[in-house]
């Protein structure tokens, strides 16, 4: 049975030491195995000191989250823009193996928000220029034994990859440390057979992040989810499902993730029936 995760961001933004401290202990309380960590600023949290607490509770890291905020960016942006960037992604290889977590995942390409159009030509351009960015990054999260996670966000969110087709053909060519993260939330909007879609990727898959189509919890909405883990089980993905909600009393990330309204009666029940739901799918 997989490994069921969530992301801190259900309850807070940032994702600091002193909600971890707080965090922590109740996410394993509710029952849940792992823990995905939001870096959206480096240094928020410490990474011994967060992989003492994980441990202390029983909590695997599941993964890294990079945050590409407006100025982050590996594409169509300035040397200097380009050159933080990497750095920013380094840093969080850095913590990620530091931690025990396996993958950093996340828009690595182009901040969120972003969006241009592209002719076939100059989307090619775009991405042999995100794979000679990200090329130092990958060899050192291969030396490090941490993957990166590509994920693709919907089209009001970037133009540069919206479908798994799309970040197939964005990779291709990286070493194998890169891969693909998976979220549900963006392939219910783009992908006209998300399921097929996650074959697709299947050897790809680095990360699995998941979340109801509303961005509520999951089973609480109109995804197929037992076809969808009965897919990803035949992919041989043996990862962790971690889910992957924002809280709206965050006005950054509120706007940024587009929360205008409760998903759930609270933050604790969005995680825990969740939790519950997928508990029951997987048996």
């Amino acid at each position: 049975m997989y490994a069921i995760g969530v992301n801190p961001w259900v309850w807070a933004s940032p994702v600091d030491d002193e909600a971890l401290a707080e965090l922590i202990p109740r996410i394993a309380a509710f029952g849940f195995d792992a823990v995905e960590l939001p870096i959206e600023q480096p240094g928020d949290w410490d990474p011994v000191r967060t992989r003492d607490l994980l441990a202390a509770h029983g909590l695997a890291a599941a993964g890294v989250c990079a945050v590409t905020p407006p100025g982050r960016d590996l594409v169509n942006a300035a040397p200097a823009v380009v050159e933080s960037t990497v750095a920013y992604l380094m840093g969080c290889v850095a913590s990620a193996a530091a931690v025990g977590a396996g993958c950093v995942g996340g828009p690595v390409y182009a901040s969120v928000g972003r969006t241009w159009r592209m002719s076939p030509t100059a989307r090619a351009a775009c991405y042999k220029d995100f794979r000679r960015a990200l090329e130092p990054v990958a060899e050192r999260a291969g030396e490090c034994g941490v993957s990166i996670g590509v994920e693709a966000l919907n089209r009001y969110e970037t133009s540069v990859v919206n479908t798994i087709e799309q970040t197939v053909e964005l990779i291709d060519g990286l070493p194998p440390s890169v891969g693909i993260m998976i979220d549900t939330y963006h392939m219910n909007i783009e992908e006209s057979d998300p399921y097929a879609a996650l074959a697709v990727a299947g050897p790809h898959i680095k990360h699995v992040q998941v979340s109801g189509t509303n961005r509520g919890a999951p089973g609480a909405d109109h995804f197929d989810w037992p076809r969808f883990l009965t897919v990803l089980r035949d992919t041989g993905y043996q990862g962790a499902i971690c889910i992957e909600s924002f809280t709206a009393e965050n006005e950054t990330i509120a706007t940024a993730a587009a929360i205008w309204r409760p998903l759930a009666p609270s933050q604790d029940r969005l995680a825990t029936d969740g939790l519950r739901y997928l508990r029951e799918i997987l048996g």
